[in-house]
């Protein structure tokens, strides 16, 4: 799932106080080395380039030589982007103003969105009936979620939900726009609010937070959270299964690479899926390197992740989990090469919540985590992004990781794009 900040970043090239401009929203994937910024209802992208995915029709990497405000937007035909969405790992969608979608990049299978040397203009549409909201998926589906709450996917069949057997496609039509009002909606039992996917080698799934407050997933991933390691929608629906037992209403739900964690009402934390070999899901080494929560056991068994206090926002990224506490503090675990966690060069790894919070300057808003790469918003304004940078993804102009010496504060506030 993407992980996205909402900003009100500073115009500045260091220290800590700048004035705010408008509303800027960064996005980052797990198993990203790309981040993108929509300022205005303009994208912009920089990073790792692979298959053209940052939407310039080039193949280049961007932010590793040159400042990425100065290349423009994303071509997109001029309309205002409301949000970046990843299909698969090798696809991105923007959702416009339109309440359409525009796509670019490899579809799930291999198809072939666009050519990495044309812009992301130059990609199909996805549309339906009413307004997309979000789009995931895997290497083999894809699933929206529309106004209203009805979700609609496409793809391999025993990963859509349905629970018929039946594989559906999303055709292109002349026009080059894929009609999502000719799928039909996920049996599951109620509106949904939140969509998020995931894949590992065992499988892939799809998770839905419904509007009451439940979590329903399906797909051939194992640990889905209802104990029993079933395949479900090859033969049944969500719906007909029920909710993952979460032990209370969850008021967020978040996706990393095979695993999940879902924020409660209560303010605390569960979270299941593949623990091994990074220790992402907190509960420590007992699940660290060779056991999954989910498969024999469900998330309302294994309890809270022991953080001692109340959880405001929960980030996944590739390996990684953190969460946003009272105050703007953040804490992570999980495993990252030297400086990735943000707690400096010599952790490396953490198998549970640690008891220090990471040094980043301030009051914190709001997170972004991709493959090896974070960035972190102050509340002053400002955002300040650690980890590896190896072609570009920290957006600096150069390929220094920050982190690897010293710690994340020690670097200064990125401006956002605004007016470039």
């Amino acid at each position: 799932m993407a992980s996205t900040i909402l900003l009100g970043l500073l115009s500045s090239c260091g220290g800590d106080e700048v004035p705010a401009p408008a509303e800027t929203t960064l996005v980052t994937f797990p198993n990203s080395s790309a981040t993108c910024e929509i300022t205005a209802g303009e994208l912009r992208c920089w990073g790792f380039n692979d298959k053209g995915l940052l939407g310039y029709g080039h193949t280049n990497s961007v932010g590793d030589d040159e400042d990425p405000c100065g290349l423009g937007p994303v071509p997109l035909g001029g309309e205002s982007v409301r949000g970046l969405f990843r299909i698969g790992g090798a696809s991105r969608c923007a959702i416009t103003d339109t309440g359409r979608a525009r796509c670019w990049g490899s579809s799930f299978a291999g198809e072939v969105l666009t050519d990495p040397n044309e812009p992301a203009e130059a990609g199909p549409r996805l549309a339906a009936e009413v307004e997309l909201l979000q789009l995931v998926g895997g290497s083999e589906h894809a699933c929206a979620l529309l106004a209203g709450g009805s979700v609609r996917c496409w793809g391999q069949s025993d990963l859509l939900g349905q629970g018929d057997g039946l594989d559906r496609a999303l055709e292109l039509g002349p026009s080059g726009e894929g009609d999502l009002s000719e799928l039909p909606d996920v049996p599951l039992g109620g509106p949904a609010r939140t969509l998020v996917a995931g894949s590992s080698g065992a499988g892939s799934f799809t998770c839905a937070l419904l509007e009451a407050g439940a979590v329903r997933c399906w797909g051939t991933e194992p640990t889905l959270g209802y104990g029993d390691a079933q395949v479900v929608g090859d033969d049944e629906t969500p719906e007909q299964v029920g909710d993952v037992p979460l032990g209370g209403p969850a008021t967020s739900l978040v996706a990393g690479r095979g695993a999940l964690c879902a924020g409660l009402d209560d303010g605390s934390l569960r979270c299941w899926g593949r623990a091994a070999p990074y220790g992402v899901l907190g509960y420590g080494d007992i699940f660290a390197d060779t056991d999954m929560v989910g498969d024999d056991e469900t998330p309302e068994q294994m309890g809270p992740i022991e953080i001692g206090e109340a959880v405001e926002a929960v980030y996944m990224g590739d390996n990684r989990t953190c969460v946003l506490l009272e105050g703007g503090r953040v804490r992570c675990w999980g495993d990252g090469l030297p400086g990735v966690l943000g707690y400096g060069p010599e952790v490396t790894r953490l198998y549970s919540p640690p008891p220090d919070d990471i040094e980043l300057g301030g009051p914190v808003r709001d997170l972004a985590l991709g493959r090896n790469h974070g960035c972190a918003v102050l509340e002053a304004g400002g955002i300040r992004c650690w980890g590896h940078n190896s072609k570009g993804q920290l957006g600096l102009g150069d390929t220094s990781s920050i982190g690897v010496e010293g710690l994340p504060a020690d670097v200064p506030i990125r401006p956002s794009c605004e007016g470039s």
